[in-house]
């Protein structure tokens, strides 16, 4: 495919790649000698294989335990088309340890366009396209058993085909290929401790809403000094779910009043010291997203506490006026901060939170994290369009609840007073910060 293609390009190039050429010293392009013998390889020189399409790791996955009894590796994939044609991916294998390990998924089709968007699209419009020059971000989610061994890489494969030459280009434009099969760069798997935390709500039946692993609006890449990064990858829109209404109200038209989450207590997540607070919005009517805010208001009323070193809490869209702790304060776990609201970028009642690695809620890297104890109640049926009741509540211990189930915490009885967390295979776990 190479051969032929540099075939194609003979020395009717113009500038320096023709120049190159010329003199031979670009491997994989015709010199004069091998211009003059048809069938011959175009040049013997071996290295790296060539890719149109580039590979950017953000940070790298966490084994994160989760509430469907897999491990799920998260990470995210930055795939920057360098070819001047049009391409079109077709899927993305995952194998685990080298490229003769075993096959731990392979993502193609309507599966991979749900999982796949343009990198500066805010919408997250699904897609397969990626236009010369473009980048594309795809949220990938390696399942291990929880039986399993933990891989301590990845080896990821990508398949992709490519449209006509963008209009425009030099003649040495077609030396790109129509179908590429690529081994990206591997991905290392980091074996740091999960943290344990005790629940920031309690009372009744909550949705995990945008909750990991999926490609949600909590995959949207950011940039912090210079470089992307992702806070909200393990975040989760907490919001009160009732399976008499089949929703997040408990009569109609919505109101703050008759939402189910308004007004619910939060609740550290553990001993901290808390370093930011704001208390002064107003609450968004609901069913509406609010327009013209400003970056510092992205996040509402919100609170920020600091677990450990490199490790931080958000509680995010707070009611106005019932934060009840102060910058510098020390909290104890299970103790009331404040109440949740709708203020900031929110369309309806619920508690944001996220654990990340910095004190700021925009420019931080999210920090996988689990709960001691919870029970699930409902999780989504088949298609994926309704909450099915389990006739039999699953419990677990050290667990994250994934997205769209529906969990009862214990309560506060159990902050702070968690027992120590049952071994995972081959994964490193913390217990909550005294």
């Amino acid at each position: 495919m190479w051969r032929s293609a540099t075939n194609k390009l003979g020395l009717a190039g113009t500038g320096v790649m023709a120049t190159l050429a010329m003199f031979g010293l670009l491997p994989g392009l015709v010199s004069p000698a091998s211009a003059t013998s048809p069938g011959s390889p175009a040049s013997s020189a071996t290295g790296p294989p060539f890719t149109p399409i580039v590979s950017r790791l953000i940070t790298p996955p966490n084994p994160l335990p989760a509430s469907d009894g897999s491990v799920h590796l998260a990470y995210e994939l930055l795939l920057t088309n360098l070819s001047p044609r049009e391409a079109d991916l077709s899927s993305v294998t995952v194998r685990g340890g080298s490229r003769t390990g075993p096959v731990l998924g392979r993502v193609t089709g309507d599966d991979l366009r749900a999982r796949s968007f343009l990198a500066y699209d805010l919408s997250m419009t699904p897609t397969l396209i990626v236009p010369s020059g473009s980048t594309a971000l795809v949220a990938m989610d390696t399942l291990v058993p929880k039986s399993g061994a933990i891989p301590s890489r990845l080896a990821v494969d990508l398949r992709a085909t490519f449209g006509s030459v963008t209009p425009g280009q030099p003649p040495f434009a077609s030396i790109y290929p129509d179908t590429v099969d690529e081994q990206l760069p591997s991905v290392p798997v980091v074996r740091k401790a999960v943290r344990v935390i005790a629940p920031p709500v309690a009372g009744g039946n909550w949705g995990n809403l945008n909750a990991c692993c999926i490609l949600s609006p909590h995959r949207v890449l950011v940039g912090a000094a210079g470089q992307p990064v992702l806070p909200e990858r393990y975040g989760i829109d907490f919001s009160r779910w009732d399976f008499a209404t089949k929703g997040f109200y408990s009569a109609e038209p919505p109101s703050l009043s008759n939402n189910l989450s308004y007004g619910a207590k939060l609740l550290a997540v553990a001993n901290a010291t808390v370093v930011a607070t704001s208390d002064d919005l107003p609450d968004q009517p609901p069913n509406v997203l609010p327009t013209g805010y400003t970056l510092a208001q992205e996040t509402g009323n919100d609170i920020v506490l600091q677990l450990a070193p490199k490790v931080f809490a958000l509680y995010a869209h707070i009611q106005a006026g019932t934060v009840t702790v102060h910058v510098g304060q020390r909290v104890h776990t299970g103790q009331v901060l404040g109440l949740l609201g709708n203020s900031g970028n929110s369309s309806r009642p619920h508690l944001h939170f996220q654990l990340m690695d910095g004190p700021s809620p925009l420019t931080g890297n999210g920090l996988p994290f689990v709960f001691p104890s919870f029970t699930t109640v409902a999780v989504p049926n088949a298609a994926g369009d309704d909450l099915v009741a389990l006739s039999r509540p699953l419990g677990h211990r050290n667990t994250y609840p994934l997205h769209d189930t529906v969990v009862r915490f214990s309560g506060p009885a159990t902050a702070g007073t968690a027992p120590a967390p049952e071994p995972l295979p081959s994964i490193p776990s913390a217990g909550p910060d005294d």
